[in-house]
This record gives structure tokens, C-alpha cells and sequence, in this order.
């Protein structure tokens, strides 16, 4: 919902509507990441932070 109302308020139409691919990498993005926090897939999360490096928690109260 916040999505099409950030869509709206924008003036863009969101990027599925031309390509109904994007429509299912968010949803496939998010199952992912709660399979790896669930413990799943430990090796291709060791390669994907190999490549690309760790994800990290920033702390909004204090910025950088």
C-alpha cells in the first residue's frame, strides 16, 4: 500500500507495470532473506557475502 501511495506522490508508475518480471523479484528478494535468517542456504549466503560483502545494521539514531 505505502508502495503505491510513494508511487503516487512520485508521479511514477511502478517499475512492474512495463515489466512483470520486477513484480516477482521483490517478493522472491524477501523470501529469501527470511530463509537465510531462518538458518537456510549457509553456503550460497557464505558465496553471496564472499562476492559482495556482509550486509550491515546502521544505526539511524547515530549516523555515520
Amino acid at each position: 500500500m505505502f508502495q503505491f501511495i510513494g508511487h503516487y506522490y512520485e508521479g511514477k508508475k511502478p517499475a512492474f507495470v512495463d515489466d512483470l518480471v520486477g513484480l516477482l523479484v521483490g517478493p522472491m528478494f524477501v523470501v529469501g532473506e527470511a530463509m537465510f535468517m531462518a538458518g537456510w542456504g549457509r553456503p550460497l549466503l557464505a558465496e553471496i557475502e564472499r562476492r559482495v560483502g556482509p550486509t550491515h545494521l546502521r544505526d539511524l539514531a547515530h549516523p555515520v
